[in-house]
């Protein structure tokens, strides 16, 4: 009888550590959601005016040299960019035929082909947002 009392309260003591692991997995889950929900939040942040200005902005004599790698939410073009989740494609929303796996070939067409029209249209989103 005592080996089934040892037995007990091992499933006891493990019912209890059992509870105290899903409340720890719960307080984590609940963390992160809240975690993530701040960042969604950061990444609702504007490109600046200048930034804008910068981006379409070229020295005439020197050669295009791409902008350092980044995320679409750091793009100064962002407002007029679409990510396909299905196709992992990136699309320039006035030229929705214009789609590439790069971010980069994205804004280098958005910067050279049509840049005003482009430029116009970020700037325009980037008011109505403010």
């Amino acid at each position: 009888m005592g080996h089934y009392n040892i037995h007990y309260e091992t499933n006891q003591s493990l019912s209890n550590s059992n509870s105290q692991l899903r409340k720890a997995v719960s307080t984590s889950a609940h963390n992160a959601t809240t975690t993530t929900n701040l960042s969604q939040l950061s990444h609702l942040s504007q490109p600046t005016v200048e930034a804008i200005t910068q981006f379409f902005y070229d020295e005439p004599f020197l050669p295009y040299h791409p902008p350092p790698p980044h995320e679409l939410e750091n793009s100064p073009c962002k407002s007029i960019i679409r990510l396909d989740n299905h196709s992992l494609l990136y699309n320039c929303t006035l030229h929705p035929d214009i789609r590439s796996y790069h971010l980069e070939s994205i804004e280098h067409h958005i910067k050279y082909k049509n840049p005003e029209m482009h430029k116009s249209e970020i700037l325009k989103l980037l008011e109505a947002r403010i």
